[in-house]
């Protein structure tokens, strides 16, 4: 991307490398200063990298804390593609679902998150599951894990590989408690409890009584050696 900002390469050659610059400062949860508008330039790729640029810029403005200027985004995106993406597709549905749940709206979540499902279970793309968990508050959970036991596990594995990778590099002071210690049930559970959910909405959400929810949250707090929700925060990311 810097070699092209610096040569005359082709518009689409450098519409091509700003969108990888963007992919790994979003994903990463890096500043993105510095780097060109995108959106001049998104028009010049083919329409499969078109929506998956999409997918990161509506990613960018979640972060950004613009929940449903994202989810728009998303829905926009769909609308106008003339056909099928299995994986954009799939990470836009991903990432609609995560804004969904932010705001409680857990039909509507659950709703994207089954469209992603769906057009990701049959060639076993998992990757944009196990790089969401988190953020996803439970949906993977709640949505595939009685439905397809052997996925759940595979998503199991990969998450906890992940989020390994993850906290080394932004969290590294928690990696050890929060990786190694909670489980995969156990993290999304920690995230929805840090992030305001009361036991009866987990529960609901997740298809767990309330008294399951009090033991789960009385193991997470025993094994990260916290008394109360607001310290789970310095644990879970943001």
């Amino acid at each position: 991307m810097k070699i092209a900002m610096k040569k005359k390469v082709p518009k689409d050659v450098y519409a091509s490398c700003l969108l990888a610059g963007y992919v790994g400062a979003v994903l990463l949860h890096l500043p993105t200063d510095g780097l060109p508008a995108f959106g001049e330039y998104s028009r010049m790729l083919p329409e499969g990298l078109r929506l998956f640029a999409t997918y990161v810029m509506a990613h960018h403005t979640y972060l950004n804390g613009e929940i449903w200027s994202a989810y728009g985004m998303g829905k926009a995106a769909l609308f106008m593609a003339e056909r099928s993406y299995p994986i954009s597709m799939t990470y836009i549905h991903c990432m609609m679902a995560v804004c969904a749940i932010n705001r409680k709206h857990k039909q509507e979540a659950q709703e994207e998150m089954l469209r992603s499902w769906e057009l990701a279970k049959m060639d076993g793309f998992l990757e944009p599951f196990i790089e969401h968990h988190g953020l996803l508050r439970g949906l993977i959970e709640a949505c595939i894990r009685n439905r397809d036991p052997e996925a759940y596990q595979r998503i199991t594995k990969g998450v906890l590989s992940f989020s390994r990778g993850w906290m080394a590099l932004h969290n590294p002071e928690n990696r050890r408690k929060v990786t190694g210690e909670l489980s995969t049930m156990e993290f999304s559970i920690a995230m929805l409890a840090s992030g305001g959910w009361t036991n009866k909405e987990i529960g609901e959400h997740l298809g767990i009584s309330i008294n399951t929810v009090k033991h789960y949250l009385t193991d997470i707090f025993c094994k990260l050696n916290v008394k109360k929700r607001d310290e789970l925060k310095k644990f879970m990311l943001k």
